[in-house]
């Protein structure tokens, strides 16, 4: 089953200095958390001062629950993963509170400065998110040390519902990301090719590697569109030295032809 993380609390106290907190099945963390992890004011430091590291795995947090939890976590956290249970939650109103990569991108702003990994990834299909996401999405712009980003291609506009459709990943992720993973294959190729032109035009210096991995989920020929589009988009890629790779053997067959 799933837990709250207050009840470890009494232990957690135990241990003040640990850098890496690494989370399973954890729902629910209430705003008396910082409290039963001793901070007794506001202007008390961060129980979770020395925290650098948040793995929270197969976990269905909901924004609140992220916010209280962060709320203990001092000024030094650089790396953030989450990797969200798919499965259906008990009911609508719980599914429509679990967290989504908006949410804790708005979350993590007080980190802006020193974020350099965020990974947001969901076990199974991952529906298209609503327009409010889309625009949620341009705090992302804000982490400027961010090196590693791996996310659902579902989570940028990548069809164009919002705004321009070549521009859903250049105006969206930081310019010093240096690894970009998107998870789920989707309309991808005229934002990666928005991309592509402006690393080409001196943005996005950092830029060494991308991964596209279909998680199984769609299946490619290699004389369809979307695959000939991809394929392009992996030979301007790597003709300007970035490692292009498509994960999942039907989609990498499809796309090397």
């Amino acid at each position: 089953g799933f837990f709250c993380l207050d009840r470890a609390a009494p232990i957690m106290r135990l241990y003040p200095n640990f850098r890496t907190l690494h989370c399973g099945r954890c729902n629910w963390v209430t705003e008396g958390f910082g409290a039963s992890m001793g901070r007794v004011t506001l202007a008390d430091p961060p129980p979770l001062r020395n925290l650098t590291t948040l793995i929270l795995t197969h976990t269905r947090i909901n924004a609140w629950s992220l916010r209280n939890l962060l709320d203990a976590i001092g000024p030094g956290l650089s790396k953030v993963r989450i990797y969200r249970d798919g499965e259906l939650l008990l009911s609508v109103n719980d599914n429509d509170d679990v967290v989504e990569l908006d949410d804790a991108v708005a979350a993590l702003q007080p980190w802006r400065a020193t974020l350099n990994e965020l990974s947001f990834s969901i076990d199974g299909i991952v529906l298209p998110p609503s327009p409010s996401h889309f625009h949620g999405m341009h705090l992302l712009r804000n982490f400027k040390v961010l090196k590693v980003l791996r996310v659902h291609a579902a989570s940028f506009d990548f069809f164009g519902d919002v705004g321009d459709q070549a521009a859903a990943l250049d105006s969206t992720i930081p310019d010093s990301v240096s690894e970009l993973r998107l998870f789920g294959l989707s309309n991808l190729a005229p934002a990666l090719r928005g991309l592509l032109e402006a690393h080409r035009a001196g943005g996005f210096e950092c830029l060494s590697k991308i991964e596209i991995d279909d998680q199984k989920l769609e299946q490619y020929e290699p004389e369809w569109e979307a695959a000939r589009d991809l394929r392009d988009v992996r030979d301007g890629f790597r003709s300007v030295g970035v490692n292009f790779i498509v994960h999942s053997e039907s989609a990498q067959s499809a796309v090397d032809g």
